[in-house]
């Protein structure tokens, strides 16, 4: 008896974890779905047709980046030392790229040969 109320108990986690992910699924078209940290808000959003998108974070935070192509990543950064972040598409055309999170607005910034997106909160 106690072996099926541990796996009772087990089989409720891992209902409410679904539950939470699915959950995240019914975003609107003005939110990231970040997964197990809900649906977000989109701060802001940059369109380009390169086959890859470079930025650099320098404030502390939390962001979500949409890159439009499914893919979506989330990104911790701990301290003002600032980090450049790229991604390279598969196909060409227009992208948009969403923004959520500790990310609230942006800068055009030149660093080498590349423009590349200072995010700032």
């Amino acid at each position: 008896m106690k072996r099926l109320r541990i796996a009772f108990l087990c089989l409720l986690g891992l209902f409410f974890v679904a539950t939470r992910v699915a959950a995240a699924g019914a975003c609107t078209e003005n939110q990231i779905d970040a997964g197990p940290d809900g649906c977000l808000n989109v701060n802001f959003s940059i369109a380009t047709d390169d086959l890859s998108f470079k930025f650099v974070l320098s404030t502390p935070g939390v962001f979500y980046v949409d890159y439009g192509d499914g893919s979506i990543y989330k990104h911790v950064h701990t301290n003002t030392t600032p980090k450049e972040y790229s991604h390279m598409f598969n196909a060409d055309g227009i992208k948009t790229i969403r923004f959520a999170g500790d990310a609230i607005e942006y800068d055009f910034a030149e660093n080498g040969s590349a423009t590349n997106i200072l995010v700032k909160k």
